[in-house]
């Protein structure tokens, strides 16, 4: 991975992912570390941003 790249990467404080089991999770990410996590996996990705929305998640990139 290139520098910008990794830096472009790392920008973004809030990351969706599906865990082991296929559940979807979200993580957020400040200066590096986890500062704040889904406690649960959630079946659909939609559920999950609901979630994160709940503990300060906000989208921005809607009407870019």
């Amino acid at each position: 991975m290139t520098g910008a790249r990794k830096q472009e990467r790392s920008a973004r404080p809030w990351r969706f992912f599906q865990d082991q089991d296929a559940r979807w999770r979200w993580k957020y990410v400040m200066n590096g570390k986890a500062v704040a996590q889904a406690y649960e996996g959630f079946a659909d990705y939609e559920r999950c941003v609901a979630d994160a929305r709940v503990h300060g998640y906000r989208d921005t990139t809607k009407g870019a």
